[in-house]
């Protein structure tokens, strides 16, 4: 408490790390509230303790603080903490708001490096262009090279490429059914992961057959529109029938790239592809997936529930896919 200076001309003053000014009443920021009142020469908050400081005001210059021993001031303070949040407070949640979304990213990129490498039989790019594009993307999202490559040589290893399919049925809000497809060696575990989220959002996992009987389970070969030779859905629809599939749709594959979508029974997903690739095409992916036939409707305020409960099972390790029957 011994430091004294003037920090501004005239009527700012500086006592450690309390600042005040030669003026009938003023408040203390953003550390502390003060209050000086010259008059009585005290400075005083209404605090229960005091202090003593060596200093006093000068008569003949009022705008000069002067260190005396004889003369002390008695203050009282208060300490008041300033209103919103400190700095590294701040600082801390941006950090790890960035933190949360650069894992989040990093771990949806292995996830589909994983699936790219299992799914196209390759972990060389060359060979698999499904995986080329996977770690183009994660270039593109700035997830490190050095994570890719340690992915992808764990599975040449056959580190990652142990385990067995396991899916995992509950029932989320608005009894919308679920379908989890994992990838693991942890049956017990992966299981618990699972009614770890769904608890959080109100849901629950179940035995086989507790959602399953809201979906087909079909196979399904993508192939990407080509922009140069567009084919139109009727045309998609007669080459699924003379390939051997049994229906069409439409939609976005895993890299976000409008496809038609054609439908065969699991046992014929295999020979439809090859039957494609005879034809000249060139099929983006063909696997097995469930297909809701039995839509479930939630409000507004339970497709937001919906949405977050999709986003934390796709975040849990080892998850493959996961399906939902909510009605779009």
């Amino acid at each position: 408490m011994s430091q004294i200076t003037r920090t501004i001309a005239g009527c700012s003053f500086k006592c450690g790390s309390f600042y005040f000014t030669n003026s009938l009443c003023v408040s203390l920021r953003p550390v502390y509230n003060l209050s000086i009142c010259h008059s009585f020469g005290t400075l005083h908050s209404g605090a229960r303790s005091s202090f003593c400081l060596p200093f006093s005001i000068s008569r003949s210059k009022p705008n000069v603080l002067c260190r005396t021993p004889s003369v002390k001031f008695t203050p009282s303070l208060t300490l008041v903490r300033p209103a919103g949040h400190s700095h590294w407070h701040n600082i801390r949640h941006i950090k790890e708001s960035k933190d949360a979304l650069k894992q989040k990213t990093s771990q949806d990129v292995v996830r589909k490096i994983k699936l790219a490498a299992r799914e196209g039989g390759s972990v060389n790019p060359k060979l698999n262009s499904r995986l080329a594009r996977v770690l183009e993307e994660g270039k593109a999202r700035d997830v490190s090279n050095v994570t890719m490559m340690e992915v992808l040589k764990r599975m040449e290893k056959g580190k990652d490429m142990k385990g067995a399919s396991v899916f995992v049925e509950a029932i989320g809000i608005g009894n919308c059914m679920v379908i989890v497809e994992t990838y693991t060696d942890r049956p017990k575990w992966i299981r618990q992961e699972v009614q770890h989220v769904m608890k959080q959002y109100g849901g629950r996992i179940g035995e086989a057959g507790t959602s399953a009987h809201s979906f087909n389970f079909k196979g399904i070969v993508y192939l990407v529109k080509d922009q140069e030779k567009p084919m139109s859905e009727d045309e998609a629809f007669e080459v699924a029938i003379e390939v051997g599939a049994e229906d069409v749709m439409q939609g976005l594959n895993d890299d976000g790239q409008d496809t038609f979508q054609l439908i065969c029974d699991p046992k014929q997903l295999h020979a439809v592809k090859k039957a494609l690739e005879g034809r000249g095409f060139k099929p983006d992916t063909a696997r097995l997936e469930f297909i809701p036939h039995v839509f479930t409707k939630l409000d507004e305020a339970s497709l937001e529930v919906a949405s977050r409960m999709l986003d934390g099972l796709e975040a849990v390790e080892e998850v493959v896919r996961v399906y939902d029957n909510i009605e779009s």
